[in-house]
């Protein structure tokens, strides 16, 4: 079947009873030819006090019947002009109403702007959904010239009031916004009521700034790690290491602002060398400034192989104070983690080897932290520091039980020795002949291969491979002889009874 298209004639006889049914439905001028004189629509404003701009505004003022929203930056003058606008409204004989969400009028500074304050309005809300239904009611009024909301970023949902500090409620402002402004527009166009909004210039940090993922560490003034996001969520006010590009030194600050930027549509993943702390990760949006040798860079425009900043503490260990870890960390000692990337080593005595706990404690300085009471003994600390974390990886597990690497006893010396065997060596026996005196280091926590590989450090050293029974490894008389001769220019004086005299 062929149908004929309508001819021009006929499309504008349907086009014409079409418009008179909407005219008829919803009033004369619902609809209308953009280039008929009746469809140009004068608009009536409200001088701003300014002839620049009334001029700017191309219209000669903030015109009514429309939602107006002045925005900049703080203290650049927004609300000055807002109280400038009400002053005009008001000698023209209009009524104006000034919404306080900031609770912070000046009515002193208002009447020296001109505006009556005799005559002004003025609400100051409890929530944001309490200063928009007071504009509502206002509006449909129809006896407000002009309506002020000062300001938009003060505009708090109840239920944000109403929570805990804390929860989040992310985009719960800008739905009420959003809402608002679909409610009152036709309203306030029915009305000619001029509303004005003041907004503020906030830095969108997760979009102009970048953001990093909830899970990354930030390392704190005390030199352990915390979430980013845990922080922010928590508000923890806490001190954070922070790159001063005046000083050029990291230095600690403390966190007064939390920003919660929301979910991210995407993180970069990086890998970057940490120094001798090893290698780091990080996730990062592609506008997030990175320091690098030739300034700030977004991390979207890193490749493979560019510098960038890294904070690593730069603790100077000496060969002795490295023995005494390791040593120590093969006997009483501990390593101990404190965040994903630091560790810290404890040193615990009972009180008759003070002296020993003593020594130990200045060996290690300036790291070490203050002695004090351990258990039922004394002891200290030392400072978290990436180094210790990574000498742990190799003399614990993973699931934090004993272990030792072929690294870490490749490294060990007849100092490493001496302070184990201080810690957990014993010798016994007849001193009147050696073939009665043995020593033992006392060790039940190492497994399968990592006893073998003690034996092999002894082997290593000169001394002859120990006989391992599981709960020690044993020397003999000359195995003995020859230990003793090892360490003893390091035992300390204190331990000499574990030495043949």
């Amino acid at each position: 079947m062929i149908v004929n298209p309508p001819s021009a004639k006929e499309k504008t006889k349907a086009l014409d009873l079409a418009l008179q049914q909407i005219e008829k439905q919803f009033g004369k001028g619902a609809i209308m030819k953009l280039g008929e004189e009746s469809a140009k629509v004068g608009v009536d404003v409200i001088h701003t006090g300014s002839l620049g701009l009334d001029l700017a505004t191309g219209v000669g003022g903030v015109p009514r019947g429309r939602i107006v929203e002045i925005y900049g930056p703080e203290s650049s003058g927004k609300t000055t002009l807002a109280l400038t606008i009400i002053a005009n409204a008001q000698r023209a004989g209009g009524n104006a109403v000034f919404i306080d969400a900031e609770h912070a009028l000046d009515a002193a500074y208002a009447q020296k702007l001109g505006v009556d304050i005799a005559n002004l309005h003025v609400a100051q809300p409890d929530t944001g959904e309490e200063a928009l239904e007071i504009a509502d009611h206002l509006v449909r009024s129809g006896a407000v010239d002009v309506v002020v909301i000062d300001s938009v970023a003060a505009l708090v949902p109840r239920a944000e009031i109403e929570g805990e500090m804390g929860d989040s409620h992310v985009g719960l402002q800008a739905r009420l916004m959003s809402q608002a402004l679909r409610k009152l527009t036709g309203s306030i166009s029915k009305s000619r009521t001029c509303v004005i909004f003041i907004n503020q210039i906030r830095m969108q940090i997760g979009v102009m700034f970048g953001c990093f993922h909830y899970s990354t560490r930030v390392t704190l003034a005390d030199g352990t790690s915390e979430k980013i996001g845990k922080i922010v969520n928590q508000k923890m006010p806490v001190e954070v290491l922070s790159y001063d590009p005046v000083s050029g030194r990291v230095e600690p600050r403390k966190v007064v602002r939390w920003f919660d930027n929301g979910p991210a549509d995407y993180f970069l993943q990086f890998e970057v060398e940490g120094g001798p702390s090893g290698r780091r990760k990080f996730a990062a949006t592609p506008g997030h400034m990175v320091f690098t040798p030739e300034g700030e860079v977004p991390a979207g425009e890193l490749g493979v192989g560019d510098q960038v900043l890294v904070a690593v503490e730069d603790i100077v260990v000496t060969d002795h104070q490295r023995q005494l870890l390791l040593g120590g960390s093969m006997g009483d000692g501990s390593l101990r983690r404190t965040g994903v990337h630091t560790a810290t080593f404890r040193v615990g005595h009972g009180v008759e080897q003070a002296e020993y706990a003593h020594w130990k404690h200045e060996m290690l300085r300036p790291f070490s932290r203050a002695m004090g009471k351990v258990g039922n003994g004394l002891g200290f600390d030392t400072i978290a520091a990436p180094f210790l974390a990574d000498m742990r990886s190799g003399l614990y597990s993973e699931d934090g039980g004993r272990t030792v690497s072929g690294d870490a006893l490749a490294e060990m010396d007849a100092r490493g020795v001496a302070v184990w065997y201080g810690d957990d060596g014993s010798y016994g026996g007849s001193f009147d002949r050696w073939g009665h005196g043995k020593a033992v280091l006392y060790n039940k926590a190492l497994e399968g291969i990592c006893r073998e590989a003690v034996c092999k450090l002894f082997d290593r050293l000169g001394v002859g491979r120990p006989r391992d029974d599981k709960r020690g490894f044993w020397f003999n008389a000359e195995q003995t002889d020859r230990l003793h001769a090892l360490i003893a220019p390091y035992v300390h004086p204190a331990l000499a009874y574990k030495l043949h005299p």
